[in-house]
């Protein structure tokens, strides 16, 4: 369904944005390894597949699997992003507080 009025695109746009950014930000609190972001995004959206397939039938336009190609793939980059930052951040300890650096030569 290509949609060519610029008013009706808009809430097409806006909520597949807002399923890639919170599917990512799920990720990186659900799965929080970035080598398991991709098997949880391919699973979330062969989910999708069924749902969608059992709803209204097998999707069958051109439009529906590059959308679902093009989301799949952002929330998969954007979640390994999202886990990789917090894989390398630092761990803080309890009762250590971070020491300044000091000349001491």
């Amino acid at each position: 369904m290509l949609v060519s009025n610029w008013h009706q695109g808009w809430p097409i746009v806006f909520s597949y944005s807002l399923s890639i950014l919170s599917g990512a930000f799920s990720l990186r609190y659900a799965v929080r390894r970035s080598k398991q972001c991709m098997d949880f995004t391919i699973t979330m959206f062969l989910i999708h597949l069924v749902l969608c397939w059992v709803t209204r039938g097998f999707p069958s336009t051109w439009q529906w699997w590059l959308i679902s190609v093009v989301s799949a793939t952002s929330t998969v980059f954007l979640g390994e992003w999202l886990c990789m930052r917090m894989e390398v951040s630092d761990i803080p300890v309890a009762g250590v507080t971070p020491s300044k650096r000091s000349n001491t030569r």
